[in-house]
């Protein structure tokens, strides 16, 4: 036992499954509870491993899976009570999300090309993203039903009173030059015509073709009285 241990970095380590099968002394030395940040890319996870992996840090409060085996997120990942980001990048056979860990904040599941709609769905719920401060990323083509402002182009605008509410913004991006992957999007947030912030730095982003990202925006300067009118307020949102 490594009772102290709080990350665990064992990165392209093939023989994670052979740790298991040797037996009870392997298990010891590699379980904690303390563990809140695990790194296990390019592992060559299964279905029948990764569970028990999850068991052995139920305190895990980021979670690296990218680049492996397993077909499955399973069910037990809800004991996953701290988990708040999971990276499940370039995990080309994961097709079913069986739960997610009631506090997750962020995934990333670029590239699981294999997803069913079963798990997009549940990527997609209302229920997750409207407690707030979410930033989630896998394919999908279609933005969730629950949106009530779209547009196809560059801006979406919609009216207020006094004070912006909690939005979930979701981006759907297709490239045309199919010798690209990726798009630099620039996203400008104003307030009855003057500029401000948000809280994610949208300028930074790499945008891949075919995925949907759906995160919460909150903005830096939505409490400054000067951004308001008497009356109703216009929020009007321009990507470049």
């Amino acid at each position: 036992m490594l009772p102290k241990l709080e990350k665990l970095v064992v990165n392209s380590c093939r023989g994670c499954q052979i740790l298991i099968n040797e037996g009870e002394e392997n298990v010891n030395f590699i379980e904690s509870s303390q563990v809140k940040d695990l790194h296990l890319i390019e592992c060559n996870l299964s279905d029948e491993f990764l569970p028990v992996y999850l068991t052995y840090f139920p305190n895990i409060e980021t979670l690296y899976l990218n680049n492996n085996n397993f077909t499955i997120l399973p069910p037990c990942i809800e004991n996953c009570v701290n988990l708040k980001r999971l990276y499940l990048d370039d995990c080309k056979k994961l097709q079913q999300i069986m739960a997610l860990p009631p506090n997750i904040k962020g995934l990333s599941a670029e590239n699981c090309i294999s997803l069913t709609s079963h798990a997009t769905s549940l990527l997609l719920s209302q229920e997750i993203h409207e407690a707030g401060n979410t930033y989630f990323i896998f394919p999908g083509t279609k933005v969730p039903y629950w949106f009530d402002h779209r547009s196809k182009g560059s801006s979406v605008s919609f009216w207020f009173h006094n004070k912006l509410p909690t939005i979930a913004m979701c981006f759907v991006c297709r490239l045309l030059d199919k010798d690209s992957r990726h798009l630099s999007y620039e996203l400008n947030v104003f307030i009855n015509g003057k500029s401000t912030l948000c809280s994610y730095n949208i300028n930074s982003f790499k945008f891949l073709s075919g995925h949907i990202y759906l995160f919460d925006l909150r903005l830096v300067e939505e409490e400054d009285e000067e951004f308001h009118s008497n009356q109703l307020d216009q929020a009007f949102f321009e990507g470049k």
